[in-house]
């Protein structure tokens, strides 16, 4: 669609047509290669045993040799002829196998979890805790430092800043995806490097910024994480997120196939269906990185009003560009250029800290100079 938005349809499918037949003339080589292998192998063979019976029938005219020679020196060549054979056949497979290999490694090398934490040594809900954490990206001139971070059980805790201050990093951090250089990150009583990924994935579900969808229908792709959720439980959700109507009105409903990566559905559509998808495991926490951004203003307060009142004792992190989703927050972090700047609740922040009220001012008020304006750094940042 976006390569059709912009008229662009010609030059990529010329680059198109080119890869393909690159691909095409090195298989074409490869299919021939591989074709004249046995045929090459056996004419050899057979190549063999005539100038055996050629050369044998000189000498033995000549009585140099017997006719037993002769037999004796067929018979071997035959019994050379499959380790031969399998020697250039092996090789073949070798090259292939290698190709294969470079794919997979890095998961073979990946370190192994098992000897992590499988359980929880303390009552649930728990808490999240950063002391002094730093991270830095090898390849760029970033780094992350959160002197002070705490989301208590029941908590709705929000993260801010400007492009580029560091909140999707904080939010691999917390994801597990990273690795801080120095400092704490505590999940509980432990370190999060303690605990095994699958005891952590689930009582917490995880909303990034760019979701995947497969090619299936809504209901599947709602029940990923949690297979047994009734209809009427789906819809549930889905009227939580503002889809309720929306599904409701479509001719096949819940079995309508939204398309690979949810190629169906709108922007706002996707981020909804995402936070459905991890608001139905009912997990302990629900940490979601600017996953509200391609929703307009009513339904963005609608659904916020929605997922508080039905909380209950799940924890929220709301990592957002926006304020106005965090209005409500039990404790704003503010981060700037990498570090947290502040930290308090939205009226407290308004009165002790200038870029936020700046921030509130030019996103609710319209109002506002771009001074205070961070570097942009890199959006995954």
């Amino acid at each position: 669609k976006l390569i059709q938005a912009f008229g662009a349809e010609p030059g990529f499918r010329g680059a198109f047509d080119l890869e393909l037949q690159g691909y095409k003339s090195k298989n074409l080589a490869f299919a021939r290669a591989d074709a004249l292998f046995f045929p090459l192998a056996l004419a050899l063979v057979g190549l063999s045993t005539l100038l055996t019976v050629w050369i044998g029938g000189h000498l033995l005219a000549q009585g140099a040799i017997t006719l037993g020679n002769i037999a004796e020196f067929i018979i071997y060549i035959n019994m050379l002829t499959w380790p031969v054979t399998s020697l250039g056949w092996v090789a073949s497979i070798y090259q292939q196998s290698k190709a294969a290999l470079s794919r997979i490694e890095p998961l073979l090398k990946a370190s192994p979890r098992s000897n992590r934490v499988q359980g929880w040594s303390q009552p649930l809900p728990w808490a999240w805790s950063l002391k002094a954490v730093h991270f830095a990206y090898p390849n760029r001139n970033f780094s992350l430092y959160i002197s002070d971070f705490e989301a208590l059980p029941g908590q709705f805790i929000g993260i801010t800043g400007t492009i580029g201050s560091g909140k999707s990093t904080l939010w691999q951090l917390l994801a597990g995806q990273l690795t801080p250089e120095r400092g704490s990150l505590l999940l509980g009583d432990r370190a999060l490097d303690d605990w095994n990924e699958s005891v952590v994935y689930t009582h917490t579900a995880w909303v990034p910024q760019e979701n995947y969808f497969f090619n299936d229908t809504l209901l599947a792709n709602l029940r990923l994480g949690a297979p047994s959720a009734d209809r009427q439980r789906c819809m549930e959700v889905l009227d939580l997120v503002e889809l309720g109507p929306w599904v409701s009105a479509l001719p096949n409903g819940l079995e309508t196939v939204i398309g690979e990566r949810g190629v169906q559905l709108s922007g706002g559509q996707k981020q909804r269906l995402a936070l459905a998808r991890a608001w139905i495991r009912d997990p302990e926490w629900v940490i979601l990185d600017d996953a509200l951004s391609a929703l307009d203003s009513g339904t963005e307060e609608a659904l916020m009003s929605k997922l508080l009142g039905d909380q209950g004792q799940r924890g929220i992190i709301l990592i957002s560009l926006k304020i106005k989703p965090l209005i409500q927050a039990d404790r704003i972090y503010v981060l700037h250029q990498g570090e947290l700047l502040a930290q308090g609740k939205h009226q407290e922040l308004l009165t002790n800290c200038a870029l936020y009220a700046q921030l509130h001012r030019m996103q609710v008020d319209g109002s506002g100079s771009n001074t205070l304006a961070l570097p942009i750094f890199d959006a995954q940042i």
